[in-house]
């Protein structure tokens, strides 16, 4: 059974896990095989749902192998890709002549896949576009959800989102402001957003804000931070030195729906007092990743 990716078979009174085999042929090419076909085979069959825990270039592989493999069995079930973080969705337009558009690519492989996929906060409009054919279900709505909190030298902890009433939301780039928006309405926040404008110059991310922001900044004492992806966490660091440059004192929070965390956790704590990232399976090996990370540093 594979360690990334999770199939479930939908009759009309019952769900049940598909038995899988996964492995690599000497060459590195995937591999998957339904050990148990008559689990997909017959008329009651509605649906074959997969879960991706792992969205890299292996298991979205996998995904795509499984999807024939079903149909080679029976053409009827929906085929449903469960995606939380949606594959390759940093990658979402060519930014640089020489580049390829890596959401196309993956989006058009896993259409002629699946007939619907499902996953949460997606990176931007372009993703929608990409997908519109099958993009059945993508939830906004993530502030109500469940979210893992994450301190340092703490445990971690399965919980609602707990802003104090005192709190200053930050906007960290334009990518950001929809999604500030829906935290001020879900906080019941009427305060207007402090925006920071973002540039890179050389590759490096600077910084700026109105004379008006500045003076929130100086007086503050509670931000947040939220956006969708957090992977290095560059932007983060920036933003967050940003405040501290004008207010060493800010206690500032962040608030993710996806948690790479490829380079740890234990730097991102050095400004950030909180971060919250949702709970899922996808965020749960990510976090544990990252834990592991530091820990051997």
């Amino acid at each position: 059974m594979s360690e990334q990716l999770r199939a479930v078979v939908v009759n009309r009174s019952t769900t049940k896990p598909l038995a899988l085999k996964t492995s690599e042929f000497p060459a590195g090419e995937e591999y998957i095989k339904i050990m148990e076909p008559s689990q997909v085979e017959g008329a009651g069959v509605a649906e074959v749902k997969v879960t991706l825990l792992s969205a890299d270039s292996k298991t979205i592989m996998q995904a795509i192998l499984l999807a024939d493999a079903v149909k080679r069995l029976n053409k009827r079930p929906r085929l449903v890709l469960v995606a939380t973080y949606l594959p390759y969705g940093r990658q979402d337009r060519v930014c640089e002549k020489g580049e390829s558009f890596s959401l196309e690519v993956v989006g058009k492989m896993i259409e002629s896949a699946y007939d619907y996929i499902e996953t949460v906060d997606v990176h931007s409009a372009v993703s929608k576009n990409v997908f519109s054919s099958s993009l059945s279900k993508y939830d906004e709505d993530v502030y109500n959800k469940y979210y893992m909190k994450l301190e340092k030298n703490s445990t971690v902890q399965k919980t609602k989102l707990d802003i104090c009433e005192n709190v200053d939301i930050v906007v960290p780039d334009n990518g950001a402001v929809d999604r500030a928006g829906r935290l001020a309405q879900h906080t019941g926040y009427i305060s207007e957003t402090i925006k920071l404008n973002k540039r890179r110059i050389d590759g490096k991310i600077i910084l700026s804000t109105d004379d008006r922001f500045i003076e929130r900044i100086k007086n503050g004492k509670n931000f947040v931070i939220s956006d969708d992806i957090c992977d290095g966490g560059g932007t983060f660091i920036v933003a967050a030195n940003f405040i501290k440059t004008y207010n060493p004192n800010a206690e500032i929070t962040l608030i993710l729906s996806h948690g790479i965390f490829s380079q740890g956790l234990d730097f991102l704590f050095d400004f950030y007092k909180t971060i919250y990232v949702l709970s899922n399976d996808y965020n749960n090996r990510r976090v544990a990743n990252a834990m592991n990370m530091d820990k051997s540093d």
